[in-house]
């Protein structure tokens, strides 16, 4: 099977995302962000170009990549969630648009690193064929042990849901030299079911650049004890929209197929013919 690699700080706590609290307390916001902030991190997927005719690869500017994008991703229970943007980052590139005629993007490196001050970007392999849709085109799902097997567990379950938005926030950055972000936490209470899935969000005020963001839903465990439960994704919806998509309970376990990828010369760096071996089922290159 192919296995792509792409682009933490965990809770002193039981369980991955439980809190402790008191007998009689309810999650207050600086509580939900502690419990669940460590669940995201900042990928990277970069990719080459591969001359059409020749089969040659190319950088840029000296570099064995070309170009590469950035997009927060989210560990859950025995794998990750990324969205389409590391799946075919060329897509949402505007560098590549002049020479998508006579080359097509070939995945190079994807990484990670925690949201935090000081970037320290590291491997992270999954299963590319046990994709697991989320949403369609938008969020996917890989089984990977990379992080343990640890993360958000997701709530299956239909009804009301008295949960927590948190939103991702940055300020313009350079991804390349800090990974801060910050969080803007809310109570939002959503009625879930098979039939609404979906609902609209207002986006926070401020000038204040959106990086995504989870909705949350804490269980009592035991006395004292919250496990907050991966509910919905947020996801923009056009570009000045975005909504909260809660699929868990209506697509557990449904397989999607991967969305198919779309296939001057002074910026290109050549690198040489393309020799992967389509036997190699590991897509990495270092």
């Amino acid at each position: 099977m192919k296995k792509l690699v792409f682009l933490l700080m965990i809770l002193p706590v039981q369980l991955f995302a439980q809190f402790e609290i008191g007998m009689f307390s309810t999650p207050s916001q600086l509580m939900v962000e502690n419990a669940v902030k460590s669940s995201f991190f900042l990928s990277k997927q970069s990719y080459q170009l591969r001359d059409k005719k020749s089969g040659e690869l190319f950088g840029a500017n000296g570099k064995k990549e070309f170009s590469a994008q950035y997009a927060i991703g989210v560990k859950v229970r025995g794998g990750i969630i990324l969205g389409d943007r590391m799946l075919q980052p060329w897509l949402y590139d505007s560098k590549f648009g002049k020479y998508k005629e006579g080359y097509e993007p070939v995945p190079y490196q994807a990484t990670y690193t925690a949201l935090e001050d000081e970037v320290s970007y590291k491997e992270l392999e999954y299963d590319s064929e046990a994709q697991k849709g989320i949403i369609d085109k938008l969020i996917y799902r890989y089984p990977s042990d990379v992080f343990a097997g640890e993360g958000l567990a997701a709530d299956s379950t239909a009804g009301i849901k008295n949960g927590w938005i948190i939103w991702v926030t940055a300020k313009e950055t350079d991804w390349e030299k800090t990974a801060a972000v910050n969080y803007v936490t809310y109570q939002k209470d959503l009625n879930v079911s098979k039939e609404d899935t979906s609902f609209g969000i207002e986006k926070p005020k401020g000038n204040l650049k959106l990086l995504g963001g989870l909705y949350v839903v804490p269980f009592y465990t035991g006395i004292g004890t919250i496990e907050f439960k991966l509910c919905g994704i947020i996801v923009q919806d056009t570009e000045t929209t975005w909504k909260v998509c809660c699929p868990f309970v209506v697509n557990p376990e449904n397989e999607v197929k991967p969305a198919d990828k779309q296939a001057v010369e002074s910026e290109l760096t050549p690198i040489g013919k393309d020799k992967t071996d389509k036997k190699n089922k590991k897509r990495d290159r270092k």
